[in-house]
């Protein structure tokens, strides 16, 4: 009994219709990071042209990007 259920939707079929939209970058998971914590410091006031500081400037440029 009662309605069919739809069929299943892929992720980025049902994240494309959310606003704001999925954010595109990427954060690996870096020593870094772990580093950092124990310092208290970012990761670019660490090595800022380290990959970890590299991911986190693009997250806060996305971030910047779409609140604009």
């Amino acid at each position: 009994g009662g309605p069919p259920t739809p069929p299943p939707r892929k992720p980025a079929e049902t994240l494309a219709e959310h606003d704001p939209p999925p954010l595109l970058t990427t954060i690996g998971q870096r020593i870094a990071f772990a580093d950092v914590v124990q310092t208290g410091r970012l990761a670019a006031e660490q090595d800022e042209t380290s990959p970890a500081a590299r991911e986190i400037a693009a997250l806060a440029a996305e971030v910047t990007r779409i609140g604009a």
